[in-house]
């Protein structure tokens, strides 16, 4: 090199600031080489460094390199700066992403990729919720959809069986108090007219005729012992509770009707009440039908059963108890003739029949009763 100031370094006798040399050997560990430098006295420099971007497998024995001496009147204060005879390494360093270490420590993003599907090993806390795309669903391990979400109705979709194992409110988010049941339904009525159905069940309108059902329950008594005091399988109450008027109060109304179709109803019942069935243990005393002592203090009409008369249809009866053939009572609905009952007993005098009964006219001599006419 040219001497051009007094305070060049290579002013020092013997000394050179920038060099060529060969790379004789490699330490990976301290990334530092033995370099052989280029000259008329060939020369041995031991552990020199190397410059921090330069690529440990850049680094081959026999590759000519420049050294950069630091203070030309030391050799052991030098830096190798290039390697020659190499590809571009794009910056040196590890370009593997996993190849880092420390990838688990808590000063690195311990979260799976996004582009891909990831198994999370360990609970996952989600501080702004989850939210899924349009149209996708929550699936179970074999890959079915149990859980959809939507922003029109139906909302939510579940799919497959649901079983509950704890307390189940819907409507309300109150917790149950002691003596509640296990689950309740909470409607809020609409504001004006009915209150919202809790249960609704349709026909689908295809396949062969199925039997459609829309509550059914059976409470079943097991208790191996003590017993249990009722076993009822249906219990509703009408409670009133409000400080505002109830114009009437309900447990139960039953109703049926035909809204729409052109099939034909075969019969209709309002409530039947089906025959008992006793497999094992049989009660001492069976009732039908029994109603309890609707009377309270303050009351002022009191009715144990009311049934309203019949103002349509060819045959008319309010209440029809016995045999198919010839029942032994009737009640026949719409206005009596006079002297004439509605009522319609069963007499045997040789044959069974079903016979009117008049009242003695008024002004005949006395008040009595009389068969008056045959019905069969």
């Amino acid at each position: 090199m040219t001497q051009r100031f007094g305070d060049d370094p290579q002013a020092i006798p013997g000394g050179r600031v920038i060099a060529k040399g060969i790379i004789k050997t490699y330490t990976a560990g301290t990334h530092k080489a033995d370099v052989q430098l280029v000259g008329s006295h060939p020369t041995i420099i031991s552990a020199v460094r190397l410059a921090t971007d330069i690529p440990a497998a850049d680094v081959v024995a026999g590759r000519q390199c420049t050294v950069l001496f630091l203070d030309p009147a030391n050799q052991d204060d030098a830096v190798i700066l290039t390697i020659q005879g190499a590809l571009p390494s794009g910056g040196g360093g590890v370009t593997d992403h996993g190849a880092l270490t420390g990838l688990l420590d808590d000063d690195h993003t311990q979260y799976g990729a996004l582009a891909q599907a990831e198994t999370w090993a360990a609970l996952q806390t989600f501080n702004a919720g989850i939210k899924l795309a349009a149209g996708q669903a929550i699936q179970d391990s074999g890959g079915a959809a149990r859980y959809t979400p939507k922003t029109t109705g139906p909302e939510n979709t579940l799919t497959g069986g649901l079983a509950v194992t704890g307390f189940m409110r819907i409507g309300s988010a109150t917790a149950p108090a002691t003596n509640e049941p296990l689950s309740a339904i909470n409607t809020t009525a609409a504001a004006s007219g009915f209150a919202r159905s809790i249960f609704q069940l349709a026909d689908n309108g295809t396949g062969a005729a199925v039997a459609i059902i829309a509550l059914d329950g059976r409470a079943t008594t097991s208790k191996p012992s003590g017993g249990a005091a009722i076993v009822s399988g249906l219990n509703f109450a009408g409670i009133h509770a409000a400080v505002a008027n109830t114009t009437n109060l309900r447990a139960i109304t039953l109703v049926v009707q035909s809204s729409a179709g052109a099939g034909t109803i075969s019969a209709s019942w309002v409530a039947l009440f089906s025959a008992a069935s006793w497999s094992g243990s049989v009660p001492a005393t069976a009732y039908g039908l029994q109603i309890g002592d609707q009377g309270k203090a303050g009351i002022t009409t009191v009715y144990g059963l009311k049934i309203d008369d019949i103002l349509a249809g060819a045959a008319q009866y309010l209440i029809e108890a016995g045999p198919t053939a010839i029942p032994n009572l009737r009640l026949v609905a719409g206005a009596p003739a006079a002297n004439l009952s509605q009522l319609w007993l069963a007499i045997n005098n040789g044959a069974v029949v079903l016979r009117q009964v008049e009242v003695g006219a008024a002004g005949s001599g006395g008040v009595g009763f009389r068969i008056l006419r045959v019905l069969n």
